[in-house]
């Protein structure tokens, strides 16, 4: 694909409106409802999610709009809490109401004909407390395993799933098959792939048999015990996070185009410059010593049991990693030696080995696993599936039609990689030299390089499927079996 450097600009600005005009075409034409999460949602400011308004909606959708005294006082003060903050607590509730309204209500009124609902509601509501209070328990008490999660799993997955997608190519280049298109699926790559490294996912049927009993498994786990001897209420809570949650999110970020639009978002705000602030006043400004110390001053919330530890073992798949994608052992062989060396000796001193172990606990805290986060995806969910906060109206999302559809996403995002590449930041030169970025040629192929690895929807979907395997095996340590037998004891 020749994209000249004279044409960038007017190359990016037409395939944008190409792209807009696709997306507009799509939504006017779409005539059938999909059951997957729309990747395209409404603006956030068309959306209200202001506490005392879904307070009221889960008011209104759990137990109807008039309040007598049993429920109002029920609402008000027995509602149980479901975590340590309230704002996701009530962010939580009426995700788990409108789900309750279009997915549950109908089928205990037409299917069961038991009349009032309010004493169901209630069992389902203390049943939801009791999970979410699990769940978080769990993941507090496994925040020193996704540590190990970020610099170990994540980073050992990643390295082997791309190098099992150069290998297969390397393969069959060596039989003499060339793969010309660049953003179309390859049956041939892709049955090779499937066949060599699946695991046995060999097809959406395997895969959502293996998620369902991975579920059914997670379930177990997190019911309360009177509860996990009744089929209907385990059947009733892996549907709800099988059927309704993780199958719909999980479909709706495998395919090519939407990582290829990830990619090209977060190329745009890496290559974005940082705004420099106007003003800053002499009591918000800090002095490069005070930088130093908060620095080392580690506090005691992150402090790692000595069991859980960093051993310098846990850093070599993180180093492979970053090796892979930057090619450092090559470019600067000394430098990349040496910082292992120094990582070596330094991880075999008590002191410094707990005090990168907190550092990096404190990064994980403070940046992924705090309460905003998870706000912003109950809010997201909930925008995605119910955008009036009523019935529930999945839209479809945008799927290309044809291939000059996706061809105009592949080339957008391509143009927004190249970009990136081509810039003169400190941050591209980490991948890509200084010398290979005045190389068009050069840019182009690492760019080509980074899209293709995700161009295969089916390969996409068995990593994020392992990604969630090691997420949920950190959070579950029991679920970390090597045999049949337990894994039939969990199920009992």
């Amino acid at each position: 694909m020749d994209h000249s450097g004279s044409k960038s600009t007017f190359l990016q600005k037409s395939i944008k409106q190409r792209k807009l005009g696709l997306l507009k075409q799509q939504q006017q034409s779409s005539q059938q409802p999909s059951a997957q999460l729309s990747s395209n949602p409404r603006k956030k400011t068309e959306f209200n999610d202001d506490i005392e308004y879904l307070q009221q909606l889960t008011q209104e959708l759990l137990f109807g709009t008039i309040e007598t005294s049993e429920t109002k006082r029920f609402t008000e003060r027995n509602l149980p809490p479901l975590t340590s903050s309230n704002d996701l607590d009530v962010r939580l509730y009426a995700l788990f109401a409108l789900l309750l309204h279009n997915f549950v209500y109908e089928w205990y009124t037409k299917s069961l004909k038991l009349g009032s609902r309010d004493e169901f509601t209630k069992e389902l509501v203390f049943l939801f407390a009791h999970i979410s209070r699990n769940l978080q328990e769990r993941i507090n008490s496994a925040d020193d395993e996704f540590i190990r999660l970020i610099v170990t799993d994540i980073p050992y997955l990643l390295e082997k799933h791309f190098e099992s997608i150069q290998e297969v190519e390397c393969m069959l280049a060596r039989d003499g098959y060339e793969d010309t298109n660049e953003f179309s699926t390859n049956e041939i790559f892709v049955n090779e792939w499937m066949m060599r490294f699946s695991d046995g996912l060999v097809d959406d049927e395997n895969i959502a048999t293996y998620r369902r009993l991975l579920v059914k498994s997670v379930v177990c786990l997190i019911l309360p015990h009177e509860n996990i001897e009744s089929s209907i209420s385990r059947e009733f809570v892996t549907s709800l996070l099988d059927g309704i949650v993780l199958k719909n999110v999980v479909e709706s970020f495998c395919d090519s185009f939407v990582i290829w639009d990830i990619i090209g978002k977060i190329c745009v705000k890496m290559s974005s410059q940082p705004k420099k602030e106007i003003e800053i006043s002499a009591t918000r400004r800090k002095s490069s010593i005070h930088r130093i110390l908060e620095f080392f001053v580690i506090d005691e919330k992150f402090e790692v049991r000595t069991e859980n530890m960093l051993e310098f073992a846990d850093f070599i798949p993180l180093f492979s990693f970053v090796n892979f994608l930057t090619l450092f052992d090559f470019r600067f062989p000394i430098l990349f030696t040496f910082l292992q060396v120094v990582l070596q000796l330094m991880m075999k001193v008590g002191y410094f080995k707990r005090f990168i172990s907190s550092s990096i606990k404190r990064v994980v805290c403070e940046k992924a696993l705090k309460f905003k986060n998870a706000e912003k995806l109950i809010d997201l969910l909930r925008h995605m599936m119910f955008p009036e906060d009523d019935r529930c109206q999945m839209k479809p999302r945008y799927i290309p039609q044809n291939e000059n559809e996706l061809k105009a996403i592949y080339d957008f995002n391509f143009a927004e990689v190249v970009k990136f590449l081509s810039s003169d930041s400190n941050l591209s030169r980490i991948f890509i030299s200084k010398y290979e970025a005045q190389n068009p040629t050069a840019v182009k192929a690492k760019a080509k390089d980074t899209m293709q690895m995700f161009k295969h929807r089916q390969i996409n979907q068995i990593l994020i499927q392992k990604l969630i395997d090691l997420t949920i095996a950190r959070i579950f340590p029991e679920l970390q079996v090597r045999d049949t037998v337990s894994m039939f004891r969990i199920h009992q």
